[in-house]
């Protein structure tokens, strides 16, 4: 699922983590907080935002960073890409 790391933060998007702006943004991305998940990002620098909402933040001691990125994965051809629309 798509979730962009703006729509963690208050509706001012100042910087400052809401944490039922992020439940509201998780939900309507369709991400569960008690299934496993893992969070990447385009370039590697992003992704650690979502971990730490999903996991300090909303308790979710099932998900994962992946220390790569998307641009990281996607050069090996074995690896699955699913190409869909954004949640947001």
């Amino acid at each position: 699922m798509n979730l962009p790391t703006d729509a963690l933060e208050t509706p001012d998007h100042e910087g400052v983590l809401d944490k039922l702006a992020s439940l509201a943004a998780l939900a309507k991305a369709g991400i569960s907080l008690t299934k496993p998940a893992f969070t990447f990002c385009n370039t590697g620098h992003l992704a650690s935002g979502g971990w730490f909402v999903m996991h300090e933040v909303l308790n979710n001691q099932n998900v994962a960073l992946y220390d790569g990125s998307m641009a990281d994965w996607a050069q090996n051809p074995a690896h699955p890409v699913v190409i869909g629309t954004s949640a947001f």
